[in-house]
């Protein structure tokens, strides 16, 4: 018998439209379910029958807030699918695109999503007028992000010389000095972000969570690497689907993906952030020092910390990488073949997985596009379950209040989730 049930109709501060439902029996979770409402948007569908070569800008509307993500590992995929190969300086350049991406989402999160749960204010432009310098802070570091998103994507949001086999354009050498000076004066905003988001007072929740995230033997992997699994798996892109399935539920429009031998898993920061700790540059490894952050961090609520140690990462890799100069070929030439092409990359919310089918004039055949929301969906659902029983002493309001924060978490996109289902008809 339900002794409760804790509904959140609309889900606030999160990219979307979705509400929980949680169900409460002797104080212990008989159900919970994240409904994302948000109707289905079918970018699988519509992408057939177009050009690989079009699949970097299209790709990038499935969303506004991480179109660089989606344009970069849809070039990736397109570049396996035809053997690409790109120069040193185009894959760091390329990076460059998709750390400002990151840092442009991180910041958004953090001071005008996040922040407010834990400030006391039931939202940022509230808290703007007793802490009008914080939310300033967040303003610039969204900026300085716009800037480098302009100066190597074209314009802040959907890049335009990003393509398959390179970029249409180098970034214009006149503006170099001013973009890194830029990012230089950025780290003293991300040092005091990361000290502010230390100083918040974090539920105690440890679950046990899978981690999965792109990882590198050699840097904090963004866009180049392998997957890899905090229980010992390790994966290309190509054998993405012998590793990780999914299923659609009744209550959502986002499918459910789990990993095919260890159920629901985790992608993001948090992730990121535990596999790779080691590869962090060396502010952002101080930055994490000073905050008390090690691996491996359980607490999803302490994803927080965790973005904002990754915008001082974002900021020092920039910075190094561009100050080797913006100098890069044209773009490679695409030969079109009848192919298969997958890439993963790291989208700021987590592991984000492209593949496409194509035929031999170029024309796609089949488009499978799982985002981090809908890796996620799932091990929210979990999480719900495994929270509940500490905390079911608590009035209704404070309960829906703290699951709330509980979803924002993750940071979930949620209109990147919805792509498409399959509807099968019985006819009597």
């Amino acid at each position: 018998m339900v002794d409760r049930t804790i509904v959140y109709d609309y889900i606030s501060r999160v990219e979307g439209e979705g509400s929980l439902e949680v169900a409460i029996s002797n104080g212990r979770v008989s159900d919970a379910k994240l409904k994302i409402f948000e109707a289905p948007r079918f970018f699988e569908a519509f992408l057939r029958g177009r050009k690989a070569s079009e699949l970097p800008e299209l790709s990038s509307r499935i969303c506004g807030i991480c179109p660089i993500a989606h344009a970069i590992t849809a070039a990736k995929a397109v570049e396996n699918a035809f053997e690409v190969s790109l120069d040193e300086r185009t894959v760091a350049l390329r990076k460059v695109l998709a750390l400002s991406g990151i840092m442009q989402s991180h910041a958004l999160h953090i001071y005008f999503l996040a922040s407010p749960d834990f400030l006391g204010y039931p939202s940022a432009i509230a808290a703007s007028k007793d802490l009008a310098d914080v939310v300033r802070r967040g303003f610039r570091l969204k900026r300085i992000a716009n800037m480098v998103s302009e100066y190597v994507g074209g314009r802040a949001v959907h890049p335009v010389t990003l393509v398959a086999g390179g970029f249409t354009r180098p970034p214009p050498a006149d503006r170099l000095d001013e973009v890194v000076k830029a990012l230089e004066a950025a780290f003293e905003d991300a040092f005091e972000t990361v000290k502010l988001v230390s100083g918040f007072n974090y539920p105690e929740f440890e679950p046990e969570h899978v981690n999965v995230a792109l990882s590198s033997r050699n840097e904090y992997a963004i866009t180049e690497g392998f997957a890899k699994t905090s229980s010992g798996e390790y994966f290309e892109s190509r054998d993405y689907r012998r590793y990780v399935s999914e299923e659609q539920v009744p209550h959502s429009n986002t499918k459910r993906s789990m990993l095919k031998n260890n159920g629901s898993f985790e992608v993001g920061p948090v992730s990121r952030f535990n596999l790779n700790y080691e590869l962090l540059c060396n502010r952002a490894k101080e930055a994490a020092e000073k905050s008390g952050l090690k691996p491996p961090v359980k607490n999803p609520f302490k994803s927080t910390i965790v973005r904002a140690v990754e915008i001082v990462q974002a900021i020092e890799e920039m910075r190094n990488i561009l100050k080797d100069g913006v100098r890069i070929p044209p773009p490679r030439k695409l030969r079109f073949r009848q192919s298969i092409g997958a890439a993963l990359t790291e989208a700021p919310r987590g592991l984000l997985y492209h593949s496409y089918a194509i035929d031999r004039e170029g024309n796609v055949l089949n488009a499978d596009i799982v985002t981090p929301t809908a890796h996620n969906s799932w091990r929210i659902e979990r999480d719900v379950f495994e929270l509940v029983p500490s905390v079911a002493h608590l009035d209704d309001e404070a309960l829906r209040r703290l699951l709330g924060m509980l979803v924002r978490a993750y940071d979930p996109c949620i209109s990147c989730s919805v792509h498409s289902f399959t509807v099968k008809l019985a006819r009597s």
